[in-house]
């Protein structure tokens, strides 16, 4: 992601907390860009490990609190299936989650494009967000254990 971009994401992300009645905090701000600089759909502790580097005093309630929040509002997208809270804030075009039940990995899987308007043609029903995890075997797992 381009600095450009990232900015114009991160400008985006603190208006629609503004938007829903949040307050901007500098713990909020920077746990937004450490979610748009990781595109590994990092666990609640990788990102209270990386705030600490700004924000040493902050607590890993802290952090709980405002992805959970970030979530709610639907500014990141917690990635169900890991056995771990683990959240997205980099990706935010309509993508799945691949989730390994053998390592843990997490992979972003493109939606079809027929899937574009499906709800509302059979459903009559306004989609504001999309999650959708399928949970599995990697192929480096099923490598590795001959499967």
């Amino acid at each position: 992601m381009t600095a450009v971009h990232q900015n114009d994401r991160l400008r985006a992300m603190l208006q629609k907390l503004r938007q829903c009645g949040m307050r901007i905090t500098p713990q909020r701000t920077e746990i937004i860009k450490i979610m748009l600089e990781v595109p590994t759909h990092p666990s609640v502790d990788t990102v209270f490990q990386r705030v600490r580097q700004t924000h040493p005093s902050i607590s890993l309630a802290t952090v709980y609190t405002t992805l959970d929040t970030l979530a709610r509002v639907g500014v990141l997208q917690e990635v169900a299936g890991t056995g771990e809270r683990r959240f997205d804030g980099y990706n935010r075009s309509p993508h799945g989650h691949l989730v390994c039940r053998c390592c843990g990995a997490v992979e972003d899987m493109e939606l079809p494009p027929q899937l574009d308007g499906f709800f509302t043609k059979v459903h009559d029903f306004q989609a504001e967000s999309l999650q959708l995890t399928l949970t599995g075997i990697c192929a480096a797992c099923r490598d590795q254990d001959g499967l």
